[in-house]
Parts: C-alpha cells; structure tokens; sequence
C-alpha cells in the first residue's frame, strides 16, 4: 500500500512542490471516501429507526422504553464524537493519519459481532406497500376530488390506519373509539392544502381512499424535497 502515498513534499520549499493527486491514487481516494459516505448514510438511516421498532409504541411502557432508547443513542453519538474530534485526532497529529483510520475501523468491526448476536431477539418490521404508491394515490385522489363533483353516494373517507391493529379494533365493535383517536393523533397541518381535498367527506372517488396520516406523509416527503434540489 505504499505505492499510494503521495511523495512527500513541502509547500515552502519550491523545489518539492506537493502535486496532484492523479490516476489509481485519485481513484482510491474517492472510492473510500464514497464508500465510507454510503456506510455512513446508511447506518444513520437505518439504525434509528431499527432501533425504535424493538419497543411497543401502543403501550405507555413501551413509548417510555423508546424514549429513553433515543436519549441512549444521541448520547452515545455525542460520546463518540467528542473521542473523534480529541483522542483520535491527537493519534493522527502525533503518530499518523492510520492510526486514526485504524482505531476508528477496529470500533466498526468490533460492532459487528455486537449487534448480530442480538439479531435472534430483534422485532423486525416487514415493509408493507410502496411510498411511490402512497404519493401517487393521495396526488390523484386530490385533483380527481378538485376537478370531479362530489357524489353524496359515494364511500364516505375515514381517518384510520391502515395497520392490523386499526382493522382488529373495527372487528371488535371499536371502529368509532378508534378513529376518533386517530383523528386526535394526526391534526391535518397547514401546509400543502391542496393535498387535503384528497379526504374529503363525499369522495368522488371511491376507490383511493386516502387517511389523514396518509396526505399527512406526503406533505412531509414533499416538503424536504427542495432541500435535495
């Protein structure tokens, strides 16, 4: 790996001028750093929400458990930022840069084990659907209610959840307890109105019935989306 490296050079003195970096040593270069951006970008987005699926958010017990879950985690992201920005930076200051580079790779390895022999243990959550789907319906559903009259025959939009528990409570005789808490839980927002007709309380159309959390998603994907422009 010493063919990587650089030749060394001194930007105060002309005759060793630092050049640069071309060929198969900019292709590394950029391929870790790629590669290291990916993994980082992909625990970050994965983790959290992994780990708040491991407690019952149905119950007061379990929102507390979540809760302090999350107080843990940022609390250890702090921790391992406060190592990296001193003790890792005075190993790469004072004894070089693959220390610094090895210690942090030694953590991620040593993780792995870690977190894999919980894996027997873990509630993993099945993805259901597809938020394309989920956009497209609440988009059509909005203008199809905007340019079509509404019929007093047709199904009437309820606020409900999707999820098992929500058709669990219908079976049960607490259709009505249930989706008044679901209104209670999910206050339409003010942003994106247009996207609100898509539950009205005549629908005229019948077969994209859209719920409140529903329009409410994609009013938050479609808010963060200038942010990628």
């Amino acid at each position: 790996m010493g063919s990587l490296k650089p030749p060394k050079c001194d930007p105060s003195n002309p005759d060793t001028p630092c050049r640069k970096v071309r060929g198969a040593k900019a292709v590394m270069l950029f391929l870790g750093l790629y590669v290291v951006a990916l993994g980082v970008g992909g625990i970050k987005g994965s983790l959290p929400s992994h780990g708040a699926e491991q407690f019952d958010q149905d119950t007061q017990q379990g929102r507390k458990q979540r809760s302090t879950f999350f107080n843990y985690f940022v609390f250890s992201l702090a921790c391992g930022a406060l190592v990296a920005v001193t003790f890792v930076v005075w190993m790469e200051d004072n004894m070089g840069w693959q220390w610094g580079f090895g210690l942090a790779t030694l953590a991620v390895f040593l993780s792995i084990p870690v977190f894999l022999a919980g894996s027997s243990r873990y509630r993993n959550k099945v993805p259901v659907g597809s938020p394309l789907t989920t956009i497209c319906k609440v988009v059509i559903a909005a203008l199809l209610n905007t340019c079509m009259p509404s019929s007093p025959s047709s199904n009437v939009v309820v606020n409900m959840s999707t999820s098992p528990s929500a058709d669990s409570g219908l079976e049960d005789g607490r259709g009505g307890e249930n989706e008044k808490m679901m209104q209670a839980a999910d206050p339409a927002s003010k942003s994106l109105k247009f996207l609100d007709r898509a539950v009205p309380k005549n629908s005229a159309t019948g077969m994209l019935k859209c719920s409140v959390r529903e329009v409410e998603e994609v009013k938050i994907v479609l808010s963060v989306l200038p942010y990628f422009c």
